[in-house]
């Protein structure tokens, strides 16, 4: 899957790069939206790359914490989350493109898997309502989000 090595690729780059871009390379997240949460998934479950090229590809591309909004998880609550970083999931009830039930799903696999994670429904706010800048009700999950990560340590 050429997503999921772009993927693997970039994030191994930033990892590699953590010294020179000042930031900590134990405290790297991926953030996924929709689709892109289906390929944020997809490189939780896949943090083995299938060909190693430089140093680069030497370095890990398993991302510290995730963060999913109404990813489409279709079928990633099946796989094994045990190694699951720590995530924080977002979904509208009422989304049309993305049923919530995946979320649901997948949280619960986390959960099981005694995995940290958090989840924020609302009860409106449909598909791509991204950070709700123009949507009061949903504008608040981004500085949920944030305090998410303050209590897991990942910011300060």
């Amino acid at each position: 899957n050429e997503a999921l090595e772009d993927a693997q690729r970039a994030f191994s780059f930033v990892r590699y790069k953590a010294k020179e871009f000042n930031i900590d390379p134990d405290k790297i997240g991926v953030i996924g939206f929709s689709a892109g949460g289906h390929l944020a998934a997809n490189l939780i479950s896949n943090p083995v790359k299938q060909k190693i090229t430089d140093a680069i590809d030497s370095t890990s591309c398993k991302p510290d914490f995730a963060v999913l909004v109404y990813g489409w998880l279709q079928d990633q609550y099946k796989n094994d989350t045990k190694n699951n970083p720590p995530t924080f999931l977002v979904h509208a009830g009422d989304d049309p493109t993305v049923p919530v039930e995946q979320s649901i799903k997948y949280y619960q696999m986390l959960q099981t898997n005694s995995v940290p994670a958090e989840m924020h429904i609302y009860q409106n706010g449909k598909h791509g309502f991204g950070l709700g800048t123009d949507m009061d009700y949903v504008s608040n999950w981004p500085k949920s989000c944030i305090d998410w990560m303050k209590l897991n340590g990942f910011i300060k």
